[in-house]
């Protein structure tokens, strides 16, 4: 059983720190131990010891727009860091905020259910033993892309990603024979090269799982399955989780594979 986490808010409006606790309470695993206005105030908690996660504000009113982004930066420097939830009614934020890897990012209005998603999704961080922490397998992987110039010409670029906590799906384009590596945040890495295959063998070892004959997907990320909007008897694959809105089809003999990898009836 995961051990209750010891959590502290950061954030300066006392009405959202207020309905945050309460939302909070109302999980047996989960102990608010301490609130902050500031980040200094925040800091100071983090640095006593004994915190396992915060619930972080990015924009503080009274410091600076990017206050909670600063001290998360400095979070990730400690020995031993808290896990980090982001909550910000600023959604640009979202592509900056996966470089220190939050557990989650949380858009205002918070309620119960984006709540629990976050905290769905930090237990699986937890409990789960992740194939990855094997000394075996890099932390950061490598990816090749190239990107369009006015000349015509594609430029080779380097981009470097965590696989468990930042690669939602690689699918294929098929507009120009090449795949798409979608990151946390809606951000997508094109004209990376193929064939899928070996992005599947590749990430295997993370914990990705074929579900289309065009997509490997970080199932971590998943929210669940949904039927097709137009075709009978297809489902598909959402992942809000990770900041994305485009779902993928899930291929029919994929379908009772992931499902049992859920352990969901969906």
């Amino acid at each position: 059983m995961l051990k209750k986490q010891r959590v502290i808010l950061v954030e300066d409006e006392h009405l959202l720190r207020d309905e945050l606790r309460h939302i909070l309470c109302r999980h047996m695993d989960i102990e608010v131990v301490g609130e902050a206005e500031t980040t200094a105030e925040g800091r100071r908690l983090i640095e006593r010891g004994g915190v396992d996660g915060v619930f972080l504000d990015i924009v503080i009113e009274s410091e600076s727009e990017r206050a909670g982004m600063e001290l998360a930066y400095k979070i990730n420097l400690l020995p031993d860091p808290p896990w980090i939830v982001f909550t910000t009614a600023y959604p640009e934020y979202a592509l900056e905020a996966h470089a220190v890897h939050p557990v989650h990012y949380l858009l205002k209005p918070l309620d119960d259910a984006k709540v629990d998603k976050a905290l769905s999704w930090m237990r699986s961080r937890i409990s789960r033993s992740y194939p990855a922490q094997s000394a075996s397998l890099p932390p950061i992987i490598e990816i090749k892309h190239r990107i369009p110039q006015n000349s015509g010409e594609n430029r080779l670029a380097h981009a470097y990603a965590d696989p468990i906590t930042e690669i939602l799906f690689v699918k294929t384009d098929q507009s120009n024979d090449t795949l798409k590596v979608h990151l946390l945040g809606c951000r997508d890495l094109e004209r990376v090269a193929g064939p899928l295959k070996d992005w599947e063998e590749r990430l295997a070892p993370y914990g990705f799982e074929r579900i289309h004959n065009s997509c490997v997907a970080n199932l971590r990320f998943c929210d669940g399955l949904e039927p097709h909007p137009i075709y009978n008897d297809v489902f598909q694959m959402t992942f809000t989780r990770g900041g994305c809105s485009h779902p993928q089809q899930v291929g029919r003999q994929y379908l009772s594979a992931v499902r049992n990898k859920f352990g969901r009836g969906n």
